[in-house]
């Protein structure tokens, strides 16, 4: 087991908790502007995670189109929306607003986080485990790759399976 394995696993999925923070709070912020009917409350979570998922693409797109997509700047985009919904809540409280209450989470809610917990707790399992066999890194992963890059199949010579597509 290589425990730098494990390290950047962790790093990523900290990264992907990031972006939906990110895309959640988008979210939630454009609700304010868009409302959700009365009638889906129960599609609140998911409203949010995916129209700020939609929205954090197209803004990802956006930087990209002006070449502006480098780490500083991505990290600024992922990091502005979680510190503007908490700013918004802070100053609500301070301007006599309605306080933060902790509620009980709703059922799409409750998915969401059992669904990282078992990419966290697989995820960890995996990273300790074995690498990768012959099998999987040059047929199941290499031949895909050489078949989509050169739009056709790709006959190697270390392989009599590269004429196989799976």
């Amino acid at each position: 087991p290589d425990p730098g394995r494990l390290l950047a696993m962790l790093r990523t999925l900290a990264w992907l908790a990031l972006v939906n923070a990110s895309a959640w709070s988008l979210g939630a912020l454009l609700e304010l502007r868009l409302p959700l009917p009365r009638a889906l409350d129960g599609f609140r979570t998911l409203y949010r995670l995916g129209i700020g998922l939609a929205l954090l693409a197209l803004l990802v797109l956006l930087l990209a189109s002006v070449h502006l997509l480098l780490a500083p700047a991505f990290g600024l985009l992922l990091l502005a929306p979680p510190a503007v919904y908490l700013l918004r809540g802070w100053t609500r409280v301070g301007q006599g607003g309605r306080a933060c209450r902790f509620t009980r989470p709703s059922m799409a809610m409750g998915w969401i986080v059992a669904g990282y917990a078992l990419l966290l707790v697989t995820s960890c399992f995996r990273a300790l485990g074995d690498d990768p066999g012959w099998d999987a890194l040059t047929y199941h992963l290499a031949f895909p790759e050489r078949y989509l890059a050169s739009n056709g199949v790709v006959m190697t010579p270390f392989s009599h399976l590269s004429g196989y597509i799976a």
